[in-house]
């Protein structure tokens, strides 16, 4: 992990952010919301998606924006108009608290065209917010090339912006990537040179793939690690041993992910 800057959390306006789907975009502002809440914080939360996986899992008002890709030929004003609660949200939230705004797939291009043409990066700087850009990547040539798009979509709207690239590790390292394979070749061109001025944080996989048993339940993060080995039996239909197992990988993901938002913000481990 890199860090280039220490950030105030409680100041964050955040961007979750890649062109490309499947990338964990949602996955990791889930954990990001969890451990904002777990540092005795109430984040305000926006997601740009019509899946609504935030909305389903916390218990907040998420402000839910639907994808309508149908409007850039019906009513092209209004594809950029359904964005306008993401201000009246920023305006009459408390200052305190820090933002979230999740970007869903093939929409990133849509929140950047609106956020230049409203002035936001103006409307954040008045209000005393810090925009933090999170790039989520795979190690995919497609999930790179997009990865290094989205980040420049969003510096020319937000010159203020910190950037912090995340690379899922869910399908292996960029390190590990033959030299001579695509994927190694797009990081080079799309995302290393961006990465020399930004802040890295891996996220990685969770072992066994053990979290996706809690998905059906909506379980969150953290209460998988407070479940009794019963009740994660009753939740996913494993045996005891298997349910143990799964508590414990989801644990070690949790701890890794916590310990690098300290990190990046500045903060002494809690106990």
């Amino acid at each position: 992990m890199e860090i280039k800057c220490i950030i105030d959390m409680t100041k964050v306006y955040a961007l979750v952010a890649n062109g490309k789907g499947g990338v964990g975009k949602s996955f990791f502002s889930q954990i990001l919301i969890e451990y904002w809440t777990y540092r005795g914080l109430l984040p305000y939360v926006a997601q740009v998606d019509s899946q609504a996986r935030l909305q389903e899992l916390n218990q907040l008002d998420v402000l839910t924006i639907p994808s309508k890709p149908e409007l850039l030929r019906a009513d092209p004003s209004e594809q950029l108009g359904r964005f306008r609660d993401i201000t009246n949200r920023l305006i009459t939230g408390d200052p305190g608290q820090p933002f979230v705004l999740d970007i869903g797939a093939n929409e990133e291009g849509n929140v950047s065209h609106w956020m230049g043409h409203s002035e936001f990066s103006e409307e954040l700087r008045d209000l005393g917010r810090q925009p933090v850009v999170f790039i989520v990547y795979t190690a995919e040539q497609e999930a790179i090339e997009k990865a290094g798009q989205t980040a420049r979509s969003f510096q020319k709207v937000l010159p203020d912006a910190h950037f912090v690239f995340v690379e899922n590790r869910r399908f292996g390292a960029v390190s590990k990537l033959h030299p001579g394979s695509s994927a190694k070749k797009a990081f080079d061109k799309w995302v290393a040179p961006l990465e020399q001025k930004a802040s890295k944080l891996v996220m990685p996989a969770v072992l066994g793939q053990s979290y996706s048993r809690f998905e059906a339940s909506r379980t969150r993060f953290l209460e998988v690690i407070g479940l009794s080995p019963e009740e994660i039996m009753s939740r996913t239909g494993l045996e005891r041993a298997d349910a143990r197992i799964a508590r414990g990988d989801v644990g070690v993901w949790v701890r890794a992910m916590l310990k690098s938002f300290d990190e990046l913000f500045g903060q002494e481990p809690l106990v």
